[in-house]
């Protein structure tokens, strides 16, 4: 009797494993399928059919139009941000402008395939372009990146009294407010115009991987005796590995409510499109066979 109920105890965590099994199965079967009809997902067609534009919304020629004025956007963002850096290399320090170059390739890159998908035709590849791979990739990560981004610099980097305290602090302000709320809008907009399927095994995992790496990398940083401009051993105040974690003061809350963004938000992201992925699948599985 004891055997029975042990075993089925265990019962639901085999069929979570099964689950998750399957759905990263499922989810890499659909990339590749995915990858040889890029130019379907870009708007386009295989072969003489019709162009098909976005998801919603958007034909063919107002898809191209959005993504080629998201992608001067973005980069008139990246241009402004380099303009007002007064950091040197140590731009490149910051998590902001990881996210801004991200979306910069990201919509350089998209709107470059869209116009190749709408304005020129073609058959299935035999195989994923090797810049359909590396689009992915980016996809993937900049979603969860720009939302982390945004809720990072609303409710912890961003020091509201000391942003508008004179002309040219008010200009670099407004650029940093513009560039990172502008980049998550538009990196959600497109999700919500583009045909791009977002899978959990691969693109949120992805994101997940790059937050994750980025706490690291700060973490690397500090052992590494990395200064930024001003000789600060840190990147961020609030993320200043020197202070402990207890009896930090202000900081302590600071830093736990940034590891939780970075470290919560993404395996949210995750968990939010596997069960997306998985009720879509049961759902088609279940007309298939009523059929």
């Amino acid at each position: 009797m004891a055997k029975k109920v042990s075993q089925q105890r265990a019962c639901p965590s085999n069929e979570s494993l099964q689950l998750l099994a399957y759905e990263w199965k499922a989810d890499r079967r659909d990339l590749v399928l995915d990858g040889r009809h890029w130019r379907e997902l870009f708007g386009g067609s295989i072969g003489d059919a019709p162009k098909l534009g976005a998801y919603i919304c958007c034909g063919p020629s107002s898809f191209m139009i959005f993504r080629a004025l998201a992608a001067i956007t973005i980069l008139a963002f990246l241009g402004l941000r380099l303009y007002y850096a007064a950091d040197g290399v140590s731009w490149l320090l910051y998590f902001n402008h990881w996210v801004l170059i991200l979306a910069s390739a990201y919509f350089t890159l998209a709107a470059t395939l869209t116009f190749a998908a709408i304005y020129s035709w073609g058959y299935a590849a035999q195989q994923t372009p090797l810049v359909v791979a590396i689009i992915n990739i980016i996809y993937g990560v900049l979603l969860p990146a720009a939302l982390v981004n945004a809720l990072a610099s609303g409710l912890v980097f961003y020091t509201y009294d000391k942003m508008f305290v004179d002309t040219d602090t008010t200009l670099r302000s407004l650029t940093d407010l513009a560039s990172t709320f502008g980049v998550l809008a538009m990196a959600w907009l497109d999700l919500i115009l583009n045909r791009q399927p977002y899978y959990a095994s691969y693109h949120a995992l992805l994101g997940c991987v790059f937050c994750w790496g980025y706490i690291l990398f700060t973490v690397i940083c500090y052992a590494a005796d990395v200064t930024d401009s001003q000789g600060h051993r840190y990147i961020y105040p609030y993320l200043a590995w020197g202070v402990p974690l207890q009896g930090g003061g202000a900081i302590t809350g600071a830093k736990l409510l940034l590891m939780n963004l970075f470290l919560l938000t993404p395996l949210i992201n995750y968990f939010y499109w596997f069960l997306v992925w998985a009720r879509r699948r049961v759902h088609i599985s279940t007309k298939s066979l009523e059929h």
